[in-house]
């Protein structure tokens, strides 16, 4: 934890911005569904962006944000059937967004872990 607390502020706000660019590269799927759906999926892939963003910040690997990404694109296909896990309403956004963090927090603790890091 005391890594993440570390993390500058010069940092974060390159971290804050490319993850709205990450959120907004989805806005091309307002071709293919509804705009309600796409502002959540933006909102969504924002959240995941910081959260992929911040971990590769601690982990100094761009490996695990890769694996943690291809986890999320899978796990809507498996689950539900539908890409992305766009959703239909805020409450999905948010429970949408609460497991991707719980996800990402898993992905940290397993690194910490497998690194033989016991405080976090």
């Amino acid at each position: 934890m005391a890594r993440l607390l570390s993390i500058s502020k010069t940092t974060i706000v390159p971290l804050i911005v490319t993850s709205l660019l990450f959120g907004t590269m989805h806005l091309v799927h307002l071709f293919e569904q509804s705009l309600f759906n796409t502002i959540n999926q933006v909102i969504q892939v924002s959240f995941i962006g910081f959260t992929l963003g911040t971990l590769y910040l601690v982990t100094h690997s761009i490996y695990f944000p890769i694996v943690l990404h291809a986890t999320l694109d899978l796990v809507p296909f498996i689950l539900i059937d539908t890409s992305g896990g766009s959703s239909d309403n805020w409450m999905s956004t948010f429970v949408y967004s609460l497991i991707y963090l719980l996800i990402g927090l898993a992905y940290y603790l397993i690194y910490r872990i497998d690194r033989g890091m016991k405080k976090i």
